[in-house]
């Protein structure tokens, strides 16, 4: 799933497809974010061979969450879905922790009164379900 939004800078698009080709290669799940002087980026891959996570081009996020019993049997299936678990499970405590070490260090640029940083966040950010998905597509 990558930014709904457009990015401008060429080198931050490349950088984004060489960490997912990484990520597909090297079978593993998570997310990134990176940063130029203009703007910020992120993405996030979430198939792997482990989870229940899967590409789907015919869905709007290009992928789903599938692991029937009825195909795969009980064993395999609470496999991947214990994946896909850990998977989002690890999603929101990165994302925990990230907002915490961010403020952390936003309060420490700011010790000594002499510098106040205000951040707008970005504009209408939505849940999952109600996002225009149409340019997230791999």
């Amino acid at each position: 799933m990558k930014n709904a939004r457009h990015i401008e800078n060429q080198e931050t698009k490349l950088a984004l497809q060489i960490i997912a080709d990484v990520f597909e290669k090297t079978d593993h799940a998570g997310g990134v974010y990176l940063i130029n002087p203009d703007e910020m980026a992120f993405l996030y891959c979430m198939p792997t061979s482990w989870s229940a996570f899967n590409y789907d081009p015919s869905t709007d996020l290009g992928f789903n969450i599938k692991a029937r019993q009825d195909q795969l049997g009980p064993d395999e299936a609470k496999r991947l879905i214990d994946g896909a678990a850990f998977t989002i499970m690890s999603m929101i405590r990165f994302g925990q922790q990230t907002k915490i070490w961010g403020t952390d260090l936003k309060q420490m640029l700011e010790q000594g009164g002499r510098l106040k940083i205000e951040t707008t966040p970005f504009p209408n950010i939505q849940h999952l379900f109600s996002i225009d998905r149409r340019n997230l597509k791999r």
